[in-house]
This record gives structure tokens, C-alpha cells and sequence, in this order.
């Protein structure tokens, strides 16, 4: 599943660099209730009525809406992480954000690079600039504190991963299109190899300074998972060398 360009920075398509960043470079994917959560704006009943896991402490940053790229319909959509992850940003802003056909070859032609199977990461942080949030800037070294502060702020990071691992929290619909056996309360894992992946980091769970979990909305899964600090330093390969959209301040 390619994610993202040959991008030197996921920038403009300048230069390879070395092995490593090839690989890199080829990631471009309420109402308050009583008893719930504020930020989430789901009651810990409703939450159980749906299948889901209820957190134990009250995550910080804005739950985002989810997407299953593989539901898109579009003859390229096992490539569109990157487009998916953007319009979840989108929406988790009250910005219109569609996965029409025509709307996602709209956003493709102004991000994904056809040629090198991806998104770029500073073209969608340009795009998403356009749309409104203009603290919008790309990275390739972003770290824990730049990534708590971007959710502090009540803003979701797009981030690039080469492999995926955490537990289930929820899934669109009940159900994952590519994996329909998988259930909310189990552990997913899957390697995206060369190719890269986007992701969606939305909230996390105890101090700044000391994390306990993070969330975020997989666009191949279809679904939330719930990462320890050691897996989303694992799956963003290093605290300081983190691919992602932040929200300057």
C-alpha cells in the first residue's frame, strides 16, 4: 500500500537521498453526555452499547471521524491512506471533506503523486493551509513534544508510519472491509513495508509530559487503534525523526 512520494521532505520531487529516506520518502495513509467524555462527546454507555472500549482516563485532543479507504469505491483507493487521513483532518474541523470519485481525484491531483504511488506530506499540509488551518506545516523531524502540542491544541497530526500496531478501539460500522474478522478489543499488527502509510494521531491519554496512550484512526483498518508510547515511537520510527503534519503555534 503506497502512502507516500520520492519526495526529498515529502516536499517537491527533488531528490532520493539515501535508502533510508527512499523508504521514507514513499509515504506519500456532540453533545456532552452525563458519565462521558467531553472531548469524545460519548457517554461510556453509549460507547458500550457500540462495541467500543471505554478509556479509562479522559484522552486529550479532538476525536476525528473514520474512514475505511477501501470503501472509497475509486479504482485506486488501496493507495488513497494519504487522502484518507487529509479528509479526516478535514472533517474533524467542520471542513466539507467528501470521498466522492470526482472529490478524490480532486484532491489527488493537487497532492498524491501518481508516478511515485503516493501523498506528499507537504503538499497536504499546503492544501489543508488553502482550507483554513494555516498553522498547517510538514516535517520529517517531529517529536512526542511536537506531536502533544499539535493535540493540545485540539488539533489531530497526520502521521507517516512504515508498520502499524496497537489495539482496537473502534471500527467504522462495527466492521473492517479488509479485515473482517478483526473485532474491537483485539491487537492489530500489519507491515506496510516500502511503501509507507498514513495515519491519523487524535488524541492521547495522561500528562504532557509523561503519555500513556495515543489514538489514532487507521484508514486501512477502517478504525481506531490505542498505542503505548513505545508503539507509536516504534511505528513513526523514532521520537525526533517523526514524519507529520503539526499545527504551529
Amino acid at each position: 500500500m503506497a502512502g507516500m512520494p520520492n519526495h526529498s521532505g515529502l516536499g517537491g520531487l527533488v531528490d532520493w537521498g539515501s535508502n533510508l529516506q527512499r523508504i521514507q520518502a514513499l509515504f506519500g495513509d456532540e453533545k456532552d453526555q452525563k458519565g462521558g467524555d467531553s472531548t469524545t462527546g460519548i457517554s461510556a454507555s453509549e460507547a458500550q452499547s457500540k462495541g467500543e472500549r471505554v478509556p479509562t482516563t479522559k484522552p486529550q485532543g479532538l476525536k476525528s471521524p473514520m474512514l475505511d479507504q477501501h470503501e472509497f469505491g475509486h479504482w485506486n483507493d488501496g493507495s488513497f491512506c494519504g487522502l484518507a487521513t487529509m479528509v479526516m483532518m478535514m472533517q474533524a474541523n467542520g471542513l466539507e471533506g467528501g470521498t466522492s470519485i470526482s472529490e478524490l481525484d480532486q484532491y489527488a491531483s493537487k497532492i498524491y503523486n501518481k508516478d511515485a504511488g503516493g501523498t506528499s506530506g507537504t503538499a497536504m499540509a499546503q492544501y489543508l493551509a488553502g482550507e483554513g488551518l494555516a498553522d498547517s506545516s510538514f516535517t520529517t523531524q517531529g517529536t512526542t513534544t511536537r506531536l502533544i502540542r499539535s493535540l493540545q491544541a485540539g488539533q489531530p497530526v497526520p502521521f507517516g508510519v512504515l508498520h502499524i500496531k496497537g489495539e482496537v478501539t473502534r471500527l467504522k460500522g462495527g466492521s473492517s472491509q479488509r479485515y473482517p474478522n478483526l473485532k474491537v478489543g483485539e491487537r492489530h499488527e500489519h507491515r506496510f513495508g516500502e511503501s509507507g502509510h498514513w495515519v491519523l494521531v487524535t488524541r492521547f491519554e495522561g500528562k504532557a509530559d509523561n503519555p500513556t496512550a495515543y489514538y489514532l484512526n487507521d484508514p486501512d483498518m477502517g478504525g481506531e487503534l490505542k498505542c503505548t508510547p513505545a508503539e507509536l515511537e516504534a511505528i513513526g520510527e523514532g521520537d525526533g525523526k517523526y514524519w507529520m503534519i503539526e499545527q504551529k503555534q
